[in-house]
């Protein structure tokens, strides 16, 4: 094992701070975990993040189950799927940073609209058009849960909960089946994947108590907080 015995705590400590944000507000452990894992360890990115999302969003969705958003995410996965094939395709003759920042502007538009009173709906338009989004960006800067929680934001916070974490296993079996392929993921990152493992399942206990607590107009705020920053750290990442 290359890291030290305090490196692996902290690493656990990390996955468990994003893990209890995602179970609790619906997304956002990458956007918590990926940037302070990559400088402890960089090949916990992207292999061991994505399998720690293969761990938690099955918990979160058994948990929230009853509240699950089935037509909409049976339209999401449908979306992320071409979204992604999409991006695969044209992000050849496109640039990635002229996208990823047109993408960023466009979600920070949405919480601005949002915030002052615009409302979007879980309408079969409005969700295919945001997993499209999200397949885009999840391939292109690895961020992919905006779009979709703008959409269920005004639902109730299970409801955005149970159909996040269902949107994120598919989009979570995509990219791990991508790095098989490729050559990308192998016995080392399992190594990885194993080190946070025990931070994911902390991460989801702190949540569960936690999430009963967000419900009604507590999550929206949280999830325009959170879809803001998901925006500003991409374009810190391209423009810097």
């Amino acid at each position: 094992m290359p890291l030290s015995v305090p490196e692996i705590l902290l690493s656990i400590a990390i996955i468990a701070a994003g893990a209890t944000l995602q179970g609790s507000v619906g997304f956002g452990m990458a956007l918590v975990a990926a940037p302070l894992l990559a400088l402890i360890e960089p090949r916990f990115i992207p292999g061991a993040l994505i399998t720690s999302a293969l761990v938690l969003n099955p918990l979160v969705l058994r948990r929230e189950r009853v509240a699950l958003d089935v037509r909409g995410l049976q339209i999401s996965i449908a979306g992320l799927l071409v979204g992604t094939l999409a991006a695969a395709l044209i992000v050849a003759r496109i640039s990635e940073r002229d996208f990823a920042i047109v993408f960023a502007v466009m979600v920070l538009l949405a919480v601005v609209m949002s915030a002052i009173g615009w409302k979007l709906e879980p309408t079969r338009p409005a969700v295919l058009g945001a997993a499209l989004l999200g397949g885009f960006m999840g391939t292109i800067a690895g961020i992919n849960g905006p779009p979709m929680a703008l959409v269920y934001q005004g639902a109730r916070a299970e409801r955005l909960r149970s159909t996040l974490a269902g949107f994120f296993i598919a989009a979570a079996l995509l990219s791990l089946g991508s790095l098989i392929i490729i050559g990308r993921y192998g016995l080392t990152e399992l190594m990885f994947s194993l080190v946070l493992a025990p931070g994911v399942v902390i991460g989801f206990l702190i949540s569960s108590r936690i999430a009963p607590h967000l419900r009604g107009g507590k999550v929206r705020p949280l999830v325009l907080l959170v879809s803001a920053v998901s925006a500003a750290a991409v374009l810190i990442r391209y423009l810097l």
